[in-house]
This record gives structure tokens, sequence and C-alpha cells, in this order.
């Protein structure tokens, strides 16, 4: 990768994040899909699995990518549970096979999933980090929350993987949400702070 060597150059870090995924994890638009559905499954682990294999064996070792994550956002309502723990354990190992101390992300689904649900399940995994998008802005019973008063406390315990809670996502849909409302409603309205 052409830019890889740019933020070795100024010592910079990227997280590898598969986006897209064939037959598209979740449905949206950014996530490879054909038509709007959700068709990844079973029959995709293995294709899957050699996508994240191809960027471990050529970058997990750059000193610039410490880490892969394995899927972007998979959907609770279309990618089972069982599904997406294979493909994990698969894509950790994929992972492992090229390098020890790369950070293997696993996205928690969208929608109705436990925030803590890859707890147990990564339990005997190494340098692996948990992240979640909590889009919270879209929704009134987060309205008086922060990241600290939810999201964290949500995801963390003494003895939980590491987690990572995207607060860009949360920057930019506020700001979104803002100019949404104040054209709908046509009123002139400001983000409200994410973080005290």
């Amino acid at each position: 990768m052409f830019s890889l060597k740019i933020f070795m150059k100024y010592g910079m870090k990227v997280i590898a994040d598969l986006h897209v995924v064939y037959g598209s994890q979740n449905g949206n638009d950014h996530s490879g899909t054909r038509d709007g559905f959700q068709e990844w499954g079973d029959s995709n682990i293995k294709d899957t699995v050699a996508v994240i294999e191809f960027l471990a064996k050529r970058y997990a070792n750059n000193p610039s990518l410490p880490a892969i994550e394995l899927m972007n956002e998979p959907y609770a309502l279309g990618v089972t549970p069982n599904n997406l723990k294979s493909y994990f354990k698969s894509g950790y190992g994929a992972v492992r096979k090229y390098t020890p101390r790369a950070y293997v992300i696993l996205s928690n689904q969208l929608r109705n999933a436990h925030p803590k649900e890859q707890h147990s399940f990564v339990g005997n995994f190494n340098h692996v980090v948990i992240d979640m998008h909590y889009y919270n802005l879209f929704l009134d019973e987060f309205r008086n929350m922060n990241v600290q008063s939810y999201a964290l406390k949500t995801m963390t315990t003494s003895n939980s993987p590491l987690s990572f809670v995207n607060q860009t996502y949360a920057v930019v849909a506020a700001i979104a949400v803002v100019w949404y409302k104040s054209f709908l409603f046509g009123k002139n309205l400001r983000p409200r702070p994410l973080l005290n």
C-alpha cells in the first residue's frame, strides 16, 4: 500500500478495517451490498478469511499497521452469532499466523446485540479489541448520556477485552442530525457536547 509508506514516513498509524465483504454484512451502502440486502453468511466465511489472511500476510508486521478489524458492523438480524463467531475465530487465526503483536479488532453487531456479546468468546484470544459504534444521537434513549455514562460503563469490566468506542462517528452524526433537524423543523439548532 502506497499510503502505508506515507504513514511510516510521518510516524502515523492506520487500522485496516474490512468494511466491505462479499454478500454484505449489513445491507448498508458502505458494506458492498448490491441491492440493499444483507446476504453474508456461512458460505462466505472462507472467502472473507482469505481476504484477512492476504492483508495479514502482506501488512501485519508493518509498524504503521497496529491492528486489523475483521469486519465492520455486522447486522444482528442477518448475521447469526454462530456464523460471526466462526468467522472471528478463523479470522483471528489468520492474523495470528503472521503476527502475534497486531491487534485483532472484532466489531459488535448492529441492532439488538448485547454490548458484551463478544466478551466470553474472546477470553482466550490475545491482543483483541471490541469495536462498538453507538449511534446514540439517533435514539432518544441516549439523549442525556455521553460516552462515559453509557458506552464505556456497559462495555468494560475488570477482566474484559479492550474496547474501542468510535467517537468520530458520533461527531459526524451529531452535525448531520442537527442539520437534518434544522432543515426538517426550520429551527436554528446547535450540536450538543458529546463529552464532559
